[in-house]
């Protein structure tokens, strides 16, 4: 399973002047999240910055479609648009991890003939 790794966002000066409240996520920094926790951090996020969907999608620039699949979905076709949620609306940069690691399997006579 693919894990991300959550990150603490650094705000320049004009980012700060924008950022009236940093959401209280119960991300910490260095997590790793699986995809359903990824899905459900930018779940509130969204919930918590207190937009609409077609809001989200606009400031994304995606279809309020896309923004509902990702924030009722889990896997890796809505992992993009889930990371820029979180890094959108939290003080948190997500960054993809390295997964999936790969083992060659060991074939007995008879198989793989």
């Amino acid at each position: 399973m693919t894990e991300l790794c959550a990150q603490p966002k650094e705000l320049n000066l004009s980012d700060r002047d924008m950022v009236i409240e940093v959401l209280d996520i119960f991300m910490r920094n260095g997590q790793r999240l699986n995809p359903e926790q990824l899905r459900q951090e930018a779940e509130d996020a969204v919930h918590k910055s207190k937009k609409k969907r077609f809001e989200v999608a606009t400031e994304l620039d995606v279809s309020p479609g896309s923004i509902s699949s990702a924030l009722n979905n889990a896997g890796t076709r809505w992992a993009s648009i889930q990371m820029r949620i979180i890094e959108k609306y939290t003080g948190y940069t997500i960054e993809p991890d390295p997964g999936f690691l790969v083992h060659k399997k060991e074939i007995s006579k008879g198989e793989g003939d």
